[in-house]
């Protein structure tokens, strides 16, 4: 997965390479209904490609960083943002939140990372989780940055990877310089 999700303590424009997944519980895990019950699936991604993604944007215009992402439910009150149209917590409740999420590794927000591992691990595609941040959550819940800026590093980092991956494999679609 490549995209977007907010901060907890990295400035706009880092890119955060998921080494663990988290759920609201603060557990590694999916649970989805299924026929009118609860299923619970592990959500882990491939420490491979992970560690090789990361290794390839060591020596790029930008360093990526590993870290816990966190997957939300919703954008707005699962994210823990006070600026949705509901909102039944303080700043304070809020701080004290993310504050707990940094204490268990959590580095990032999104909200695709959980479904998507569980099903990659259950069929056996090697998975990564690669985001760019565009806000830092303890300093407020508006993006004010262009997004433009930023969400290029992603795509830029992955298709590094792809194409060390396909030249290390001397795929006749990379051309040698």
């Amino acid at each position: 997965r490549i995209g977007t999700c907010g901060g907890i303590g990295i400035p706009p424009g880092t890119v955060v390479i998921s080494n663990k997944l988290f759920n609201a519980f603060l557990k590694p895990e999916h649970i989805t209904m299924i026929l009118g019950r609860p299923v619970t699936r592990p959500a882990v991604l491939d420490p491979t490609v992970t560690d090789e993604i990361y290794q390839c944007g060591k020596d790029g215009d930008f360093q990526p960083i590993l870290g816990g992402t966190l997957c939300a439910n919703d954008f707005y009150e699962g994210g823990g943002c006070m600026n949705g149209a509901v909102c039944e917590y303080s700043q304070q409740d809020q701080m004290k939140y993310l504050r707990t999420l940094q204490q268990a590794g959590v580095v990032n927000f999104e909200m695709e990372s959980i479904p998507l591992a569980s099903l990659c691990k259950m069929t056996g595609i090697r998975a990564a989780v690669c985001c760019v941040c565009l806000i830092d959550r303890l300093q407020g819940d508006q993006v004010t940055i262009s997004p433009e800026t930023y969400e290029y590093r992603p795509c830029t980092l992955l298709l590094k990877y792809l194409r060390k991956k396909l030249e290390m494999e001397n795929h006749p679609f990379v051309t040698h310089s």
